[in-house]
């Protein structure tokens, strides 16, 4: 049986290579982050201090998919 994800707001810090993003996430521990392929748009808007929704496993909260742009960027 698959768990089902958990989901949290994080913040991007920097991208170190494409495609791939530092996220600092709400319990201070940093993720590495990836967009999915279907969302490959998603590029674009994320640049530093850009708050983003994550989708992190119950076993690995070291790496993290980037669903989408949270919406209280301002």
């Amino acid at each position: 049986m698959f768990d089902s994800p958990i989901s949290a707001i994080g913040t991007i810090i920097n991208s170190p290579k494409p495609n791939i993003y530092r996220i600092s996430l709400p319990n201070g521990k940093i993720a590495i982050g990836h967009v999915p392929k279907a969302q490959h748009n998603l590029h674009r808007s994320l640049v530093p201090e850009v708050k983003v929704i994550v989708e992190l496993t119950a076993y690995d909260f070291e790496k993290a998919r980037i669903v989408e742009v949270a919406g209280d960027n301002n």
